[in-house]
């Protein structure tokens, strides 16, 4: 469980239960850890925070179970699923959500190369425990006044709740190499603000992690 992907820039059980809870994951009560281990299928669609109704739903199903293999009784399921889901989450402080300069989607598009790439492993699980785990010091071709740029030309006319979004990406003539990627709808998990994972620069494959 310590690499398990639980949404949210959440990996592993530790993480998880400090991202959704604030506490460490010996203290979490059974209803918690139910909604954590519901989160593993699906981490887009049973994502708390954005959509409480579904992971509930999700939630009540792991108690049903642990119930009917005697991990728990049947009260103590019951008690559970009885009580509304209630998070204290802590903003992380890794990941591409933390890019400087408005980078998101330029540091994703590089993490999503690196998972995406037999040579940093023969798996995806095991390029993800070398991205998050391996020490990596990874240089880009990123320039931060580009980046910028691309930032204020996204925006300037497309605003960030509007129906459709604006992306520009700038690449350097004669070398290829990508100088910024800037989109209209700033990069993040929060819906509710209009932010997107979602990299409109690139192909669907490469479209941007449903995690940040």
């Amino acid at each position: 469980l310590n690499i398990t992907f639980f949404g949210q820039q959440a990996y592993g059980v530790e993480a998880a239960s400090q991202r959704y809870f604030s506490k460490h994951a010996k203290d979490l009560k059974v209803e918690e850890a139910a909604l954590l281990a519901g989160i593993v299928q699906s981490p887009t669609r049973y994502d708390p925070v954005n959509d409480t109704e579904e992971a509930t739903k999700r939630r009540n199903t792991v108690l049903t179970r642990m119930a009917a293999t005697r991990a728990i009784t049947q009260a103590e399921a019951d008690k559970a699923m009885e009580t509304p889901v209630k998070l204290k989450v802590r903003e992380p402080k890794r990941g591409c959500i933390t890019a400087v300069s408005g980078s998101g989607f330029f540091c994703d598009y590089v993490r999503q190369t690196i998972l995406s790439d037999p040579a940093f492993g023969k798996t995806e699980q095991e390029r993800s425990k070398l991205w998050n785990l391996g020490g990596l010091t990874v240089k880009t071709t990123l320039d931060p006044r580009a980046q910028q740029a691309a930032n204020e030309a996204a925006t300037a006319r497309v605003n960030k709740d509007d129906k459709f979004a604006a992306s520009v990406v700038q690449v350097e003539p004669g070398s290829g190499k990508i100088l910024s990627m800037g989109q209209s709808r700033p990069y993040g998990l929060n819906q509710k603000k209009n932010e997107t994972v979602l990299n409109l620069a690139v192909s669907n494959k490469m479209g941007g992690s449903t995690y940040g």
